[in-house]
This record gives structure tokens, C-alpha cells and sequence, in this order.
């Protein structure tokens, strides 16, 4: 039996909205602070999301999730998940 875990944390930030969307969607950022991955998606709901990184030379995916909702600039909610729990929904973690 699995038991369903929820952890909520607000935090803060400084910045315009425009400057976080930017944070959280542009590859180039996501690099920064998210394991040197950068963040691949189209942004749509429904879309997958890809965090791809490159390790020993070789391209690497060490998380993937799908876009649950978005409204730019205001909401982003993904599931996000190890590939090799993609077809095991109660390894995935949302994240809004």
C-alpha cells in the first residue's frame, strides 16, 4: 500500500513574473541551479518536459514529466519522474 505524500512550501521571490517564467522555461537558467539540466519542453499542457543533461560526454535524461497546466507567466504545474518510473504513477512527484 503506498501512501500519498504532500509537502507544500511557499517561498518569496524578488522578481517580476516575466523574470521567473524566464527562470523556470529557459534552458539556459534551469542549467544553473537544476543539476546542469536544462529544462525542453514546448510549454503546452499536455506537453512532455525533459530535463537533459550532458554527462561523460554523453547526453543524459535523468527526469521527465508532462505539463499538467500552464497559464504563461502565472502557472506551471508538471509531474516530474525518474524515466524508469514513467509507467509507475505513484514514483511521480507534481510540482506546481
Amino acid at each position: 500500500m503506498s501512501e500519498k505524500l504532500t509537502v507544500e512550501k511557499t517561498i518569496m521571490i524578488e522578481a517580476t513574473t516575466s523574470t521567473v517564467w524566464d527562470a523556470l522555461t529557459n534552458p539556459e537558467i534551469t542549467k544553473q541551479y537544476f543539476l546542469n539540466c536544462e529544462a525542453i519542453s514546448d510549454w503546452n499542457t499536455g506537453d512532455p518536459i525533459i530535463y537533459k543533461m550532458i554527462s561523460d560526454g554523453k547526453e543524459v535524461i535523468p527526469v521527465k514529466g508532462v505539463i499538467l497546466r500552464q497559464k504563461s507567466e502565472k502557472l506551471l504545474e508538471y509531474t516530474c519522474f525518474a524515466p524508469e518510473f514513467e509507467k509507475d504513477i505513484s514514483k511521480h512527484t507534481k510540482v506546481t
